[in-house]
């Protein structure tokens, strides 16, 4: 079984690929704004992996969006290749508690 999908494959103008980027950085980053915030409501602490996770995205939205500027003053298009993987991973023994 292939569990590999091919989501984005092309070449792109600097600000369809800022578009398509930036939404799908912006949408993890706000997966981990809500995790931290659970945690911080039902164990009064936050989520030290999401905080982690959150700073990361950042850092890479601002590396994306250097690039997008490149390409802009290049008059580039930019090649965009994203595929995910997928495995079953069996929980560990502390989540199945």
């Amino acid at each position: 079984m292939n569990n590999q999908f091919e989501v984005i494959k092309g070449n792109f103008m600097p600000d369809e690929a800022r578009e398509i980027l930036l939404s799908i950085i912006n949408k993890k980053i706000d997966f981990h704004n809500i995790k931290n915030l659970s945690s911080e409501i039902r164990l009064s602490k936050p989520d030290q992996f999401s905080q982690e996770r959150i700073r990361s995205l950042r850092k890479i939205s601002d590396q994306i969006k250097e690039l997008i500027k490149q390409a802009k003053d290049a008059d580039c298009e930019l090649a965009i290749e994203s595929t995910i993987q997928l495995a079953l991973v069996p929980k560990s023994e502390m989540e199945k508690a």
